[in-house]
């Protein structure tokens, strides 16, 4: 129900069941359930899964119909300041929050030299058949060692220790030295220095995460150029901006009563 009650919010506004006339002056947008940050840009709150990095919910309504009010509504760059600065200040927070996670995340970077082993699928195949049978051979060297002495076990020994000696060969011609460690500053994300499993630097910048936190940032410079247009409309338009803090004030009484 509560799926089904969001889903027209989207689509018709928070007010389509007042009447018209209840409605007329077509700004719906305003209504408190409405995400102002998707009016005037987009709201990330549901852009990234992963637990460590999802951003706070939101639980307003996302509708395209209000954002085409909004902007076909004749004092529309009047509203914008007010939620494009509010818009400022969330992107601010989540940026910095990102960015106090690169910092903690640079630490844990892999260094360069690591001893990796990358074996192909049949050659584990194999090498796993041999280290079965490593294992079995030292057990059964063990019994006979227990049972009939040394002597007796000589012979499963040289077959196991020949057998040891090709399970490390293999393992040494698939040692591979790991090219380290780097962390994007724009996300976050840890990818390798080089060439690696088919990823590299290239490779992460076309992952979810990269994007989604570029396309914040690219939102927050352009945002933060805009502070000096936002001072000259709310120094042209002191009566209207007064008289919106005005009704803002009466609605908040309101609702404490």
């Amino acid at each position: 129900m509560d799926e089904t009650r969001a889903l027209l919010d989207a689509l018709m506004g928070p007010k389509r069941n007042v009447k018209a006339e209840k409605s007329s002056s077509g700004t719906d947008f305003v209504d408190k359930t409405i995400c102002k940050k998707f009016i005037v840009g987009f709201c990330p709150h549901d852009w990234f899964t992963l637990q460590k990095r999802q951003l706070k919910p939101c639980h307003m309504v996302h509708s395209e119909m209000m954002k085409l009010q909004f902007e076909g509504h004749p004092d529309s760059a009047k509203y914008r300041v007010e939620y494009e600065e509010d818009f400022l200040r969330y992107l601010e927070e989540v940026a910095r929050d990102c960015d106090q996670f690169v910092s903690r995340e640079r630490t844990r970077c892999r260094p360069k030299g690591t001893k990796t082993v990358r074996i192909p699928g049949e050659a584990q195949t194999r090498l796993d058949e041999k280290e079965l049978l490593y294992a079995e051979l030292i057990r059964k060297s063990e019994e006979m060692a227990e049972k009939n002495g040394l002597a007796a076990s000589q012979a499963h020994m040289i077959e196991a220790n020949a057998l040891k000696e090709d399970i490390d060969g293999i393992k040494e011609r698939h040692t591979v030295e790991f090219p380290g460690e780097d962390i994007c500053d724009t996300c976050g994300v840890r990818y390798p220095a080089g060439p690696w499993e088919g990823h590299d630097k290239e490779s992460h910048k076309r992952g979810k995460m990269h994007d989604g936190f570029q396309k914040i940032r690219d939102k927050l410079e352009e945002l933060r150029g805009r502070k000096r247009e936002w001072e000259k409309m709310k120094d042209e338009h002191k009566d209207w901006y007064r008289a919106q803090r005005k009704e803002k004030g009466k609605e908040v009484d309101r609702e404490r009563e």
